[in-house]
């Protein structure tokens, strides 16, 4: 069936190896889905909303509580790992948390070059695609 093969075809990967940040890493390879639906990227697009919001706040004089900006900013960072973890074969959100942690603590700087590197990776294959 036709329907079939478009659906497999449609989920297409690439690899990163964080080795590539740094050699200690080498080897540690982060399978990223460079196909993910329009309505997943809408969400990714969307996880940003609430951050923007806050500034268009602090843009008008609003003074926002310490707590509050502390609570948007975990639950986007929050999100922002969970769509990642989607996007990296689906990595269950707690090792994808782990992972977070390990980087953070062992590592400063990783996690932010695989997250901008993994999105490289996506647009990277849509424009790659496009042209053909």
């Amino acid at each position: 069936m036709v329907l079939d093969k478009v659906q497999v075809a449609a989920y297409e990967t690439r690899k990163i190896d964080l080795g590539d940040f740094a050699a200690d890493y080498k080897g540690a390879i982060f399978e990223v889905w460079v196909t993910p639906t329009r309505a997943h990227m809408r969400q990714f697009e969307q996880l940003a909303a609430p951050i923007q919001e806050q500034a268009a706040r602090i843009k008008r004089g609003e003074k926002i509580p310490p707590e509050e900006s502390l609570r948007v900013m975990s639950e986007y960072e929050d999100a922002l790992l969970e769509w990642h973890a989607e996007v990296w074969r689906n990595i269950p959100l707690d090792e994808a948390r782990q992972i977070r942690e390990a980087l953070e603590e062992n590592c400063p700087g990783a996690l932010d070059w695989l997250l901008k590197r993994t999105s490289e990776t996506i647009g990277d294959f849509r424009r790659e695609r496009l042209k053909n």
